[in-house]
């Protein structure tokens, strides 16, 4: 079951460093959105606009997004599962799965 409703987080291993578990999940994460843009192979997944930009500027109207399917709260076992995540444009994304507020 996840943690993180009325129940405590799991305690770190022991003889873990913050440093050691930041950098590990910054490889994890970079490993899923990776595998999300080979898979999709530059092109979004809703709409099928592509080629999409990979940068920093998520604004950038040919940007594209790795998107969870479910959110990192509702299914935390799934926040470094590439299975659990699309490619999408910045119209898919900021449109359908945020407000507007951000274009």
């Amino acid at each position: 079951m996840a943690w993180g409703y009325g129940q405590a987080a799991p305690k770190p291993e022991k003889g873990s460093s913050r440093r050691k578990r930041l950098t590990l999940r910054l490889k994890l994460g970079k490993q899923m959105r990776d595998a999300v843009w080979l898979r999709a192979n530059g092109c979004c997944e809703v709409c099928g606009k592509g080629p999409l930009f990979r940068g920093p500027d998520i604004l950038h109207p040919r940007a594209g997004h790795v998107a969870h399917n479910s959110g990192r709260r509702v299914a935390p076992a799934d926040k470094f599962n590439p299975d659990a995540a699309k490619l999408k444009c910045r119209d898919c994304h900021l449109g359908g799965d945020h407000s507007m507020r951000f274009a």
